[in-house]
Parts: C-alpha cells; structure tokens; sequence
C-alpha cells in the first residue's frame, strides 16, 4: 500500500484498516505479506494513529531506483495507456530525477498530458488519432501514431 499517510488522516478509519490488516496478517491460514509505503517513518505513522499492527512491521528504508527499475517503474504502467517511452528518454528522466520514484512518476505523468491531452471520449479520441496520421509524438509512441525520427531529449520533455 503506498501513500499510507492517505488512509491516517482520519485516525478512525485508519484504526479499523489497520485492525483488520492485523487480523489478515495474524490468520495461520493466510500467507499474505504487507508493504506499506509511504514518506513518513514508522515512528511517525504509529505517533498518528495507535495501533498494535506496527509492533509487527519493520522498517525498511529505500533509495533511489537504479536505471532499470526507473526504465520498469515508467514501462510497466504506461502499457496500459498505450505509451511506449524511448529509451533515450528514459535515460532522460533517469538523469533529471536521480531515480526517485514520486520524481519519476510525477515527470511521466507530466510528459503524457503535455503530449497527449487525452480526449474527452472515445469516439473524438478515434477521430483525433485518424486526423494526427503520421505525426511524431515526442518522448511517447502512441500505438496508432508512431513516430517518423527519434526526438532529442529537449524535444521529449520540454518542460524540464
């Protein structure tokens, strides 16, 4: 679970989650592993909502991700949307956000809208890719607009 600050904003709600993550994780039948993620500290999440299940959690620290888990972190998801990232821009973004997942993430999130402000529905969305044709989209192939030349780091992410 990442962003586990989320769920403690409302410390009622976090303690029944939490309480019934403990009973799951306490079931001899269950072989199930957690992952809490988040930018604050274990200390500092038990500080904000009590809860036994944080005398049952370690505490791992984690750095940046090195040039292939960066490349997997941008990969994996964006084969859902149908972008496909050079290899030159993720070596880019690599660069630019030293391998730290909220910075790499927030910067493919950013060279999607620039380059694709998705449409409202799917038919204008046929009809915008039919009327692009043979454009180069920069940084991102789209499945039906592929790229003619591959675009320098400049022109991939122009924002940064």
């Amino acid at each position: 679970m990442d962003e586990l600050h989320v769920l403690l904003r409302d410390p009622d709600k976090a303690r029944r989650v939490l309480a019934e993550f403990r009973a799951d994780l306490n079931q001899p039948a269950n072989r199930i592993a957690v992952l809490f993620a988040d930018r604050y500290t274990l200390g500092e999440s038990e500080m904000k909502v009590p809860s036994e299940i944080w005398l049952q959690l370690s505490e791992l620290r984690l750095g940046p991700l090195d040039r292939e888990s960066t490349a997997a972190a941008i990969n994996v998801p964006c084969a859902s949307c149908d972008a496909d990232f050079l290899p030159e821009t993720i070596d880019a973004i690599y660069h630019w956000t030293g391998g730290y997942p909220f910075h790499v993430q927030r910067m493919v999130q950013a060279i999607i809208e620039v380059n694709f402000p998705w449409p409202k529905d799917v038919g204008s969305g046929i009809s915008e890719c039919n009327s692009v044709g043979e454009r180069s989209c920069p940084g991102c192939r789209l499945i039906c607009c592929p790229p003619k030349h591959k675009p320098s780091a400049e022109e991939m992410v122009p924002a940064y």
